[in-house]
Order: structure tokens, then C-alpha cells, then sequence
């Protein structure tokens, strides 16, 4: 194993798992502005500006010169936000926990078969796809006995990550 091994994949994994929200945010905030304008009776435009609390959120900076449409947040889209905003702050609280859950894998293994092995097949298929390469000639070194019992102790992590993997393919599809 190199040396970058065990970062390469947490990275990938990072990935798979939490890389969609950041555009599911981005749309869905463009949406929510472009709704708020139509609710404060104002013409959309992708400039537009929204102030939730204070902050100003826009989808596009504004060309110098230019005066875009700036609204504070309408009402009727305050539990939207909310939502929206709730969701982000659990994926930072979940994400922390998932990469602990990862780090305690790949501190484990000591060859990308030991990873297979302590991955439960719920989530192994996700995980691992196309960015892993079994060799043939190498065997894990974690025994059947431990598998199960890292399995068994970790199951809440799995689930989170199953969890996950539906909630993504609701945010994509």
C-alpha cells in the first residue's frame, strides 16, 4: 500500500457520499430566491438578492453597475429556508461522524482486502465501485471473528452511511 493510500480514499469517499449536497444547496437557495422575488412581486433575475437574518444569499454576483433585486426573506418561505438550513447543519454534524466511522476502517487495514472485509456489503457496493482493485495473490489479514464483531459494533454507522446513500439518490433523481 502507498503511502497516500488510506487519504485517497477517504476523499473518494467524502465524495460519494456528501459531494451532491453542495449543488443540491446551491439550486435549491436559486430557487428559493427566484420564488421570493415572484413573492414580493418583483421580475426574477439570476442576480437577485435575499437577506435571511441579515445575510445576503444570491445565486450570481451582480454585474458593477447593476441594481438587482434585493428582498429580505419573504414569510412564506421562511420554513423552507429553515429546512434547508437545518439540512446543512446536520450533514456537518453526520459527516463528522461518518469519517470517524471511515477512519476506523482504514486504521484497521493494512490492505485494500481488509477494507472489503470491514465494510458491511449494504454499503460496500457504494463505496468501493470502480476505485478498487483486488490482487489476487493478497488476502486480508482481518479474521472472519473480527469482521463480524467491527460489523456488528459499528452497524449504527452503516446504517447512517445506507441512510445517506437514499437520501442521495433522492437529492439527484
Amino acid at each position: 500500500m502507498d503511502s497516500n493510500f488510506k487519504q485517497r480514499y477517504m476523499t473518494e469517499w467524502m465524495k460519494i457520499l456528501y459531494g451532491d449536497f453542495p449543488k443540491y444547496f446551491e439550486t435549491t437557495i436559486h430557487d428559493i430566491i427566484q420564488q421570493n422575488t415572484l413573492l414580493q412581486e418583483g421580475f426574477p433575475t439570476d442576480s437577485d438578492i435575499m437577506y435571511v437574518k441579515g445575510i445576503a444569499y444570491f445565486s450570481k454576483i451582480a454585474a458593477i453597475g447593476s441594481n438587482p433585486n434585493r428582498y429580505e426573506l419573504h414569510s412564506d418561505l421562511k420554513e423552507r429556508v429553515q429546512n434547508l438550513f437545518n439540512d446543512k447543519a446536520e450533514m456537518a454534524d453526520e459527516t463528522v461522524i461518518i469519517q470517524g466511522y471511515l477512519r476506523r476502517i482504514l486504521n484497521l487495514s493494512t490492505v485494500e482486502e481488509d477494507i472489503c472485509m470491514l465494510l458491511p456489503d449494504n454499503i460496500k457496493s457504494h463505496l468501493i465501485q470502480k476505485h478498487f482493485h483486488l490482487n489476487p495473490n493478497v488476502f486480508s489479514t482481518i479474521t472472519k471473528e473480527k469482521q463480524l464483531e467491527f460489523q456488528k459494533r459499528n452497524k449504527q454507522f452503516s446504517d447512517l452511511i445506507t441512510e445517506r446513500m437514499l437520501t442521495n439518490l433522492l437529492l439527484t433523481g
